[in-house]
């Protein structure tokens, strides 16, 4: 309940985070949201409300502020709360970014439009709830019917990386010469990221644990437990381990994490930003590395690691159905409603499809004795 403003009734509908919290659980038990990652972007999403409109009770919101909050999402720095310079409200951190545009200095990358409709999408879901369990009667839902233009400038695009600039990271110093370190994250997770098209959140979060071996094949079980996060149903997955990545030593790294009882596969990664995400912590880094060593390109970042893997392996024959199963992406696409009944790839002929493939830079230099 809340007291209404000079001249308005007192209201008897609930506070906005009264109730956050109970739609939040409710959501993950009875299986509606099938990631933690959601319950988590949801709180990051109601807290950001907060701070920008304040909490009050619900039928005091309007559609103007509705209006006003993507208004604001949509000059919100990328990294607001994320860098340490950022570590300020949503208006101070707006009002920096508008500032430095102004001056025509360096210009802060923006949140995507895909994040600004999940922060309203989250909000709309919130107002649905809070009327279908009977907490409020709303006349309407105030973030109903916006806009979403889908459009990316090409600056925003995300490319494949090149053979040349591959050659140029795994040639600088976190992987040849008197600095490297093969017990790193810095070391591994591009080229786990390169060699297995894994998501960076999913190989940063990786626990001892999570290498597993069954019918002769090492792989990774990529799930959501013990804190573990992914990305939707489909992204639960047992990914091979190639042979190109035990041929550089990584199950000997393994083999170390277990002699030492690390939970963790990488104990040097922190959690960073409101849900603790240790990709995030990497990505800046990754990002500073790059432009250190003079290929940062916008577009072409951790994730393109991805799409380059996946374009190489299609490109060299790899059946589409094998490379969806190993990406954790639906097949419904593909083989339309037989996707129901295709219920599993065998570790098998992942393998052999992420065997076929094939370079454009020779690694061999990266060889544990080489």
């Amino acid at each position: 309940m809340g007291a209404g403003a000079s001249g308005e009734p007192p209201s008897d509908a609930p506070m906005f985070g009264a109730l956050t919290e109970t739609h939040i659980e409710q959501m993950v038990g009875t299986g509606a949201w099938s990631a933690q990652q959601t319950a988590l972007q949801n709180r990051a999403t109601f807290r950001l409300w907060i701070e920008f409109h304040g909490d009050r009770p619900v039928d005091r919101y309007s559609r103007r502020d509705a209006s006003s909050f993507m208004g604001a999402l949509r000059k919100l720095p990328r990294m607001h709360g994320r860098s340490p310079s950022l570590k300020g409200t949503m208006r101070e951190n707006i009002e920096l970014a508008t500032r430095m545009a102004q001056r025509g200095g360096k210009q802060l990358p923006l949140l995507a439009m895909k994040t600004i409709k999940r922060h309203m999408s989250a909000l709309h879901g919130y107002w649905d709830w809070l009327r279908q369990h009977g907490h409020h009667e709303f006349v309407a839902n105030p973030f109903a019917g916006f806009d979403y233009p889908e459009g990316k400038p090409a600056s925003e695009l995300r490319s494949m990386w090149s053979d040349a600039d591959l050659k140029r990271l795994f040639g600088s110093r976190l992987w040849v010469g008197p600095e490297v370190d093969r017990r790193s994250a810095a070391f591994w997770l591009p080229i786990i990221g390169l060699l297995t098209g894994m998501r960076l959140e999913e190989i940063a979060q990786l626990h001892t644990a999570d290498i597993r071996k069954r019918d002769g094949i090492d792989f990774f079980l990529v799930h959501a437990e013990d804190e573990r996060r992914t990305k939707n149903a489909n992204s639960v997955r047992e990914v091979p381990i190639p042979g190109g990545l035990i041929a550089l030593g990584f199950m000997t790294l393994v083999a170390e994490r277990r002699r030492t009882n690390s939970k963790r596969l990488w104990p040097d990664l922190s959690g960073q930003g409101p849900d603790r995400r240790l990709g995030a912590y990497y990505t800046r880094r990754f990002t500073e590395y790059r432009r250190e060593i003079g290929i940062y390109k916008p577009g072409v970042d951790f994730h393109s690691f991805r799409g380059t893997f996946e374009t190489l392996i299609l490109n060299a024959g790899a059946n589409p159905v094998f490379v969806k199963a190993i990406m954790g992406h639906s097949t419904s696409d593909l083989i339309g409603e037989g996707s129901r009944y295709l219920k599993h790839v065998t570790l098998k002929n992942k393998l052999e499809a992420m065997n076929m493939l094939k370079l454009g830079v020779d690694l061999g230099y990266l060889l544990p004795n080489a």
